[in-house]
């Protein structure tokens, strides 16, 4: 039997505070994009992928007592509905502008993260990008369940069996 000791902090993700990131860990720290174009680039990318985004609904994430700016984007697809969640990183001192930065920041790191998911569907024909983000009883996505700890019971079909 063997045990893996990482080194002091080696497991610790700290997010910085807006004022401290820099494009090398936090993508588009300036961008200039609206809001609105930054969330036309995720609808365009979402596209791409079969899906249609219904809603980005603009609010903050409370994390570790931190105020994180950012959306919960609904959206279709394959026939069902899912929940994109993104906080924005965490500022020391709020402002609009510095809100709307935080804002856009993440908008378009999901529209990156949708194009990599673009990627992937073209090199693995039976990828499934949106399954983590997918609703299951209209509240809790995929992810969710799994991170609660909880079972995901598999659809079963009159029509289908498993086995011979």
């Amino acid at each position: 039997m063997w045990e893996f000791v990482p080194d002091d902090g080696s497991t610790q993700f700290v997010v910085p505070d807006f004022e401290d990131a820099r494009s090398d860990y936090a993508p588009y720290y300036r961008s200039g994009k609206s809001v609105e174009r930054a969330q036309e680039d995720v609808r365009s990318n979402m596209a791409k992928l079969g899906a249609g985004v219904l809603s980005f609904m603009p609010g903050y994430f409370s994390v570790d007592g931190q105020k994180r700016y950012g959306f919960v984007i609904k959206f279709a697809w394959g026939g069902g509905q899912g929940v994109i969640r993104v906080a924005g990183l965490p500022m020391r001192i709020e402002t609009p502008k510095k809100i709307e930065q935080v804002r856009v920041q993440s908008l378009l790191n999901v529209s990156d993260w949708l194009m990599t998911m673009v990627t992937s569907r073209v090199f693995t024909p039976d990828f499934a990008p949106f399954l983590p983000y997918m609703l299951i009883d209209g509240q809790k996505t995929v992810l969710d369940v799994i991170r609660e700890g909880g079972v995901l019971a598999l659809p079963s079909s009159p029509d289908v069996e498993i086995g011979e």
